[in-house]
């Protein structure tokens, strides 16, 4: 019986091949598995009365931030995001990771109202001045607002 050559070059295109394959479905597959939980938790969470309803405002990286942190706490979790806002008025109608962006700081009290928010979390780097805007625009609804940040400091 003769034994059969393999071709390395062959071998090493299968690998490669196979090894690609494998890497870009375990990269898209973890945040497809995260939402499917995160959203999980939300239908659970929507049930509830006692449940923060917040909306973000900012959907950059900190609001992806902030919603892992939240999909990291989800089974503990007493909050829930239930839209988004954003300056970028292209954006509006498009969702991120299932969330809604529902408009712009100016559509901001009508979201409010739609949504039975209690929460607005900046999630965004915003200076002092353009806080004390957001507060000002914000008063009226009476929502509570948080800011999100990423900070790293001296210890």
């Amino acid at each position: 019986m003769p034994v059969e050559e393999h071709n390395p070059a062959v071998f090493a295109a299968v690998y490669a091949a196979l090894s690609f394959f494998s890497l870009s479905l375990i990269r898209i597959a973890r945040p497809l598995v995260r939402d499917v939980f995160y959203a999980i938790d939300c239908s659970r969470l929507r049930e509830r009365k006692d449940v923060s309803r917040i909306l973000v405002y900012g959907s950059g990286l900190r609001y992806r931030a902030f919603r892992r942190e939240l999909v990291r706490t989800a089974s503990a979790n007493e909050r829930m995001i239930v839209g988004i806002i954003d300056d970028d008025f292209l954006l509006r109608g498009l969702y991120i990771g299932g969330v809604k962006i529902f408009g712009t700081l100016l559509d901001a009290a009508a979201v409010i109202n739609e949504l039975n928010v209690d929460t607005v979390v900046i999630a965004f780097e915003a200076t002092e001045e353009r806080i004390e805007s957001i507060k000002q625009t914000l008063r009226p609804t009476g929502v509570k607002i948080r800011l999100f940040s990423l900070r790293e400091s001296e210890i």
